[in-house]
This record gives structure tokens, C-alpha cells and sequence, in this order.
């Protein structure tokens, strides 16, 4: 590494994400043909690699009114999320082969997941524990 110096090889490391599937293929292929674009107009080789690819995770409507009836049921209010979480999630892969549901369980006003500050709040186990006994009482048909 050097400053003033003209590199003669270099790395772009991106993380992209997308509501759809289809946004991020079209994403990507844009990003790519950019790239060659200006690789051929300047002399350049180009590569893509991608790595750690999430499909999106979309509910199925028949399994989260299942979690939502399973809540009721437990008295365990249910706030519904008004966009997306862009979360990567390896859950998307299993609801590509199968219906499913993927809920969270708030904790409250605490700092987040993935953050210094977080700490995992004990008492959401033994509710969190009951919504899955509950759907596996009662599964899908």
C-alpha cells in the first residue's frame, strides 16, 4: 500500500441487499455489465466472485397465520412489521423447498442483535419456547 502510486491490481468488496430476489439478479447483472463496460474502455480484466448468497425469505401466508393464531392463542401480542427485515437469512433457503414462517421475538427498547450493547434478555425463552410447542401441537395440514 502506497499513496501516489498507481495500483496495478485492486479489489471492490460489496455487500448488497434487496427486498427481491429478482432486484438483486437485476442488481447484479447491472453491476456486472457496468463494470466490464468500464474494464473494456480502460484496458482492465475483471472478475466477479460472490460469496454467502441469501435468497429472500418470504412467509407463506397459511404458516405466519399459523404463528399469528399460535400467539393469540398464548396471549402474546403479535406487532406486524411494516417493511421487510433485509436481514440474511438462511431461512430463505428452506422456504424455497417447504411453506414456513420466520417471526422475531422483541425484547423490548434494548440495544440490537449484532451490537456492543446487546445482551439477551432471558425471559423472552420460556414465551418463545410455547409459540414453537404450540405450532408443533397444531402443524400445517
Amino acid at each position: 500500500e502506497a499513496f501516489g502510486i498507481s495500483a496495478s491490481e485492486g479489489k471492490l468488496l460489496l455487500t448488497c441487499r434487496g427486498q427481491y430476489e429478482k432486484e438483486m439478479d437485476a442488481l447484479s447483472a447491472e453491476l456486472e455489465k457496468r463494470a466490464r463496460e468500464f474494464a473494456a474502455r480502460d484496458g482492465l480484466e475483471v472478475d466477479f466472485a460472490y460469496y454467502d448468497v441469501f435468497p429472500e425469505t418470504a412467509n407463506s401466508e397459511v404458516a405466519a397465520d399459523r404463528v399469528r393464531a399460535v400467539c393469540r392463542k398464548l396471549g402474546i401480542p403479535v406487532v406486524e412489521m411494516q417493511e421487510p427485515m433485509r436481514g440474511s437469512e438462511d431461512v430463505g433457503h428452506f422456504f424455497k423447498r417447504t411453506v414456513g414462517a420466520e417471526f422475531l421475538m422483541g425484547a423490548g427498547d434494548r440495544p440490537t442483535i449484532h451490537t456492543v450493547g446487546y445482551d439477551f434478555l432471558d425471559d423472552i425463552i420460556e414465551p418463545t419456547v410455547s409459540i414453537f410447542q404450540g405450532l408443533i401441537d397444531r402443524p400445517l395440514d
